[in-house]
């Protein structure tokens, strides 16, 4: 399910990178997990952001009850991931005090497949 760079792209939902470099002809939907930037304070200190992407093709994104898909599954994202210990590193939040890319959700996208992001950070001691 995790793509590593091997043949059949399109087989695969979640990526380690920033959009697409094939087109799909399937309707599907596809997340794309990745650090976005590097924020240092000092020389030993700094914030580290997550962006987390979600991309559906537009015959599928409307969901029963009157929401997407897209929006659905950022909900859920924000929910498991907000806080999360990441051991070492420290704990992702999706709160702007963290500093870094600012903390929001933002259209990302082309149609058929148009989608949004969200972007949780942690602070490196």
């Amino acid at each position: 399910m995790i793509y590593s760079g091997q043949e059949g792209m399109e087989d695969y939902r979640i990526f380690q990178d920033s959009g697409q470099s094939d087109a799909w002809t399937k309707q599907t939907t596809a997340l794309c997990i990745y650090p976005i930037s590097i924020d240092p304070s000092n020389r030993s200190v700094g914030t580290i952001s997550i962006c987390f992407e979600v991309y559906s093709h537009y015959l599928i994104n409307h969901l029963s009850n009157h929401t997407t898909r897209v929006d659905a599954i950022l909900q859920q994202l924000i929910q498991e991931f907000n806080g999360y210990n990441l051991g070492e590193v420290g704990k992702l939040e999706f709160d702007q005090r963290m500093g870094g890319i600012s903390q929001r959700m933002t259209e990302k996208g082309v149609a058929p497949y148009k989608g949004k992001y969200i972007v949780l950070s942690t602070n490196l001691l």
